[in-house]
């Protein structure tokens, strides 16, 4: 592999820290974190839970305030946290960060958790074809498309 055999000096990649495993191998650093994004999560639901979900944020008066998925399951409180309890039993959530699953397991561990890669587009699509109920993604990715995050 040329990064470990040193034939390779230095890597520009645009990368979520919550994309980093938490050991680095040896040798291997982060020389610079650039100026932080919006850090919260965003959960976006399939089309086909839209109706029943906003039925029930209605029903419990959601607060209008949004929240990380991190900070709602200290918290225990936040729309994203209502709406991924709406959806039934065995609903798909996917995301491509460990750290997201592992928390979220925690807390509903009635959803199959499934890795859903490919760019941000590319996961929208996979949702919209119904191989997941709803994604958790990070906000500053959709930020950064001009896709409103409530």
């Amino acid at each position: 592999m040329p990064l470990s055999s040193c034939s390779i000096i230095i890597i520009i990649h645009s990368v979520s820290v919550s994309d980093l495993p938490t050991t680095l191998p040896a040798g291997l650093g982060v020389g610079v974190i650039c100026e932080r994004e919006n850090p919260l999560d965003a959960v976006v639901l399939h089309e086909k839970h839209k109706q029943r979900i906003e039925k029930e944020q209605q029903e419990k008066e959601v607060a209008k305030d949004s929240h990380s998925v991190a900070e709602e399951l200290v918290q225990g409180e936040g729309r994203g946290r209502e709406a991924l309890s709406c959806l039934p039993s065995g609903a798909v959530i996917g995301t491509s960060s460990l750290r997201r699953v592992a928390q979220l397991k925690a807390i509903f561990p009635q959803f199959e958790f499934k890795s859903v890669r490919g760019n941000l587009q590319t996961r929208l699509g996979k949702l919209d074809a119904g191989g997941y109920d709803a994604l958790i993604l990070a906000a500053a990715g959709l930020d950064r498309m001009g896709l409103k995050v409530l």
